[in-house]
């Protein structure tokens, strides 16, 4: 046993002289040999380091397009939400402005008829007034020559009320009696139609 331990010793000094000599003549450094291993396993965790920052940054860089895209369609959704309802929006304009036009003539056409209905009054109040201060064969003359009968019940309308206003008796009923038969009893036919007097309404 001592001796096995004793050979065992003698190898390992052995070993180390070995090393020494071939160390000593430059014919194997350890140190530069050691200093290679080390440098080679450095590099190779530099190279791995290296290709895991790559994948990660090939990870953001693809996050960050995924995050740019998905921005993007929002933005495109969102302006197809405002072209919508742009469109809603001026329809509703269109709208609006064909009520405004529509009511603007209807109001326009009220105006010209309301305009129409003074002009209309004023000719047979004037009408009136004349009639009333001429006599009542000229009267009835000239009022036979009218071939509106609507025209004629609307002066003898007027007449009956500048009568009363001026607190006179109204000479519409002596009209009717001195005038032609038939053209009277038109006219008294006619002024008993509801709503036919232009001056009652």
């Amino acid at each position: 046993m001592k001796k096995i331990i004793s050979l065992l010793i003698l190898n390992i000094f052995a070993i180390f002289v070995l090393f020494y000599l071939l160390d000593l003549f430059s014919i194997l450094n350890l140190y530069s040999a050691y200093r290679r291993y080390i440098q080679k396993e450095q590099g190779s965790r530099v190279a791995i380091s290296i290709k895991e920052l790559d994948l990660l940054e090939q990870e953001k860089h693809k996050k960050l397009i995924e995050s740019f895209q998905k921005r993007e369609e929002k933005i495109v959704a969102d302006q197809t939400d405002l072209q919508k309802q742009q469109k809603k929006l001026e329809q509703r304009y269109l709208d609006l402005e064909l009520e405004r036009k529509k009511l603007q003539n209807e109001i326009s056409q009220f105006q010209k008829k309301k305009l129409e209905e003074n002009q209309y009054q004023k000719k047979i109040d004037d009408i009136a007034r004349t009639f009333s201060s001429m006599e009542p064969e000229k009267v009835v003359a000239r009022v036979e020559k009218i071939s509106d009968n609507r025209m004629v019940i609307d002066i003898f309308s007027a007449m009956n009320r500048i009568a009363v206003l001026n607190g006179k008796k109204s000479i519409v009923p002596f009209l009717y009696s001195i005038m032609k038969e038939e053209k009277s009893a038109t006219l008294l036919e006619l002024s008993a139609l509801p709503n036919y007097s232009q001056d009652e309404n």
